[in-house]
């Protein structure tokens, strides 16, 4: 490695310090070529070239099947689009760093008040609360992998992700959308397929160490170029492409200070700017506070005007926003000019590898508490990864700040169920960091919700064996088919691998996706019906038990059922009426349902049937009925008509129509004595 090193070219030797910076995975050559920018270097290819030439990078092109040095130029030089990334020797990215830049030597000091350092939590609960509604509620993504509007409107409407930032000095906007970017690099949000849906997944992240997490958080928020800070206008495809070089030049400019010194605002954006070498050439602004160069102490002479570069509002949103809540960045007044200053904080120097890794802060095991109405008050001093993980997975956040505000109901148990742990497991949880003794009745409440829940048993893959009789069923276990049952002729077998297939008689598969098949049929009678077992599927059974009675087990491929009064009341208490049963029957047995069962349901719907000893007048004709329907002397004596030529009448009428019928000059035949 020395004499490769050797061989680099005076212009190209900067270029060492970056390579702690780059991880193994690589960096995207335009990333690379920027910063070489920064640095000074005026012909980053060459430099490129160079490393490459002596096996320091090695090129790697995705779904490219040509790798060599001419495309490497191209890329360079802006003609060609790619995704082409610079791998760095393993053995190159595991040593310290040091920073390319000399210390500035204006706007310096050593003499601070006022320390402000946050607590690097902010970004994680945030991403911890969006995967906690996406796990309810998956994220729509458009073709182009983006939120669309509806979603970006749910999330910007959700109390807890808008909850105001806790220390904040800078406010961070589209806090939604960075968090989503964030989960997604922790792994704790998948694409589908099809790239149609954003959805949560389990993930290792919160066993891993706060350090550790905010160093996977510290290089997406470095290196991304889907979230960009104030300060950057949208139309600026310029600016927007080399923002991940202009982060980590701030950041090297910030490790070349010693540990104690401190730096302001404009003297730092003056440096970033002096290493931009094609930056735009702009007028400065004079602000209007205080500002005295110092290199160690207060320098004599008169305050100055403070002159604010062209990148002084980008660099306050990344350094005092961005990297201030991260935990990486510490904020400070000078002790006389009151002006702000910035350094790296012990994390933020291990991030740049110029420090060591800091301790973890003590632990604060006793940091919440629980209150009657359900809601659970946590204090930030005691959080850890850990238990933000485990929180999250059974409790809902309501609010973010000094003090977390997340809240048990039904759901978010449930939840908590789906995802593996027990009521037990969450009780504990919840007693272990509590201060004050769990009210009981939160417990009841969660051990009530569990048992409801905790009645299903999921089974993520597993075999259903479906048996002619339960003496078939019976015999097979005999014979050491091991399984649950699930009702007299069906047998749930979670481990296929354990079937003897060769004792079986298999009949076709089915397609659930399909409509029901047609497989019941019913008898003259039209309460009995029959299932036949060769057509049938697994669901045809439990939804006949629900309204219809078992007579016996069809050892004869068929299954009988008869429908009563008490089946159709039992249906009745599960909300199944006859619009339910008229769609099932249509499907099962591709007819009407039966008039034999219409007769039960109309009496289940108590609607009155009238009974009454009446005289049938039979005419010889339609025209005759008519008539005596229409005529004003017959028609009130008439109850309705049973046909084309039959009309019934009312015993104690009788009297009166042949009254009638004897003065329209009627003839009337039959006797009509009671």
């Amino acid at each position: 490695r020395s004499l490769a090193v050797a061989d680099l070219p005076c212009e190209a030797r900067p270029a060492l310090a970056l390579l702690p910076y780059v991880s193994c995975g690589g960096r995207s050559v335009v990333d690379l070529r920027d910063l070489l920018l920064h640095l000074g270097c005026s012909t980053p290819e060459k430099s490129l070239r160079a490393f490459l030439g002596l096996g320091l990078f090695a090129l790697h092109i995705p779904r490219s099947p040509v790798k060599n040095i001419q495309m490497l130029d191209f890329i360079v030089a802006g003609w060609m689009q790619s995704e082409a990334m610079l791998v760095p020797h393993p053995a190159l990215t595991h040593e310290g760093g040091k920073s390319p830049f000399s210390p500035p030597r204006q706007g310096v000091t050593r003499t601070v008040r006022n320390l402000r350092e946050s607590d690097g939590l902010e970004f994680l609960l945030r991403v911890a609360a969006l995967w906690q509604r996406v796990l309810q509620t998956p994220l729509k993504l458009t073709m182009e992998g983006e939120l669309f509007k509806r979603e970006q409107e749910r999330l910007a409407a959700d109390p807890a992700l808008q909850s105001p930032q806790f220390d904040e000095l800078v406010p961070i906007p589209d806090m939604a959308a960075l968090a989503v970017l964030l989960g997604q690099h922790l792994g704790l949000f998948v694409q589908d397929r099809d790239a149609s849906l954003l959805r949560s997944q389990l993930s290792n992240v919160w066993q891993e160490s706060l350090a550790a997490i905010q160093r996977r958080v510290w290089q997406a928020l470095l290196f991304t170029r889907q979230w960009k800070e104030p300060g950057v206008e949208q139309e600026e495809f310029f600016d927007r492409r080399r923002l991940p070089a202009r982060r980590l030049a701030t950041l090297l400019l910030l490790a070349a200070l010693e540990p104690d010194t401190w730096i302001g605002l404009t003297a730092l954006d003056r440096e970033v700017s002096s290493c931009t070498l094609d930056r735009p050439v702009a007028t400065p602004r004079r602000g209007s506070k205080p500002f005295r160069v110092v290199v160690g102490k207060v320098a004599e002479g008169g305050p100055v005007d403070e002159e604010q570069g062209e990148m002084m509002e980008w660099l306050e949103a990344f350094v005092l926003g961005v990297m201030y809540q991260l935990g990486a960045v510490h904020v400070a007044q000078d002790a006389d000019t009151g002006t702000r200053l910035v350094r790296l904080s012990p994390l933020g120097r291990w991030l740049m590898k110029v420090g060591e890794q800091p301790p973890p802060s003590p632990s604060v095991e006793k940091t919440l508490f629980v209150q009657p109405n359900h809601e659970v008050v946590v204090y930030r001093q005691g959080l850890t990864p850990e238990l933000i993980g485990q929180l999250a997975s059974f409790c809902r956040w309501k609010s973010l700040g000094a003090a977390l505000m997340l809240e048990l109901t039904a759901e978010s148990v449930y939840c908590g169920l789906e995802l593996g742990r027990t009521a037990e497991e969450m009780i504990n949880i919840l007693e272990l960091h509590s201060q004050r003794p769990i009210p009981p009745g939160v417990l009841d409440s969660i051990r009530t919700w569990s048992g409801r829940r905790e009645r299903l048993q999921l089974y993520s893959q597993c075999t259903v064996l479906e048996f002619t009789s339960r003496e078939d069923l019976d015999h097979a276990v005999a014979r050491g088919v091991s399984g649950e049952r699930l009702t007299d002729r069906l047998l749930l077998v979670a481990d296929e691998r354990t079937l003897p297939f060769h004792q079986f008689r298999l009949a076709p598969s089915r397609d659930y996706r399909l409509p029901p098949a047609v497989c019941v049929s019913a008898a003259n009678d039209g309460v009995t019906w029959e299932v036949d077992l060769n057509r049938s599927d697994l669901m045809v059974e439990s939804e006949l038990a629900r309204f219809a009675d078992s007579l016996v087990d069809g050892s004869s491929g068929r299954l009988r059922y008869r429908i009563t009064v008490d089946s159709l009341a039992k249906a009745a208490r599960l909300g199944l009426r006859g619009p339910y049963l008229r769609e099932w029957f249509r499907d099962r047995a591709g007819e009407d349902l039966p008039a034999s069962v219409e007769l039960m349901l109309q009496a289940s719907s108590r609607s009155a049937i009238q009974l009454a000893r009446v005289f049938v007048v039979q005419v010889p004709n339609s025209a005759v009925a008519d008539g005596l329907m229409q005529h004003p002397l017959t028609q009130p004596h008439i109850q309705t008509r049973l046909g084309p030529t039959a009309l019934a009448v009312l015993s104690e009428r009788v009297p009166a129509l042949r009254a009638a019928l004897q003065q329209l000059g009627v003839e009337i035949a039959g006797q009509t004595s009671h």
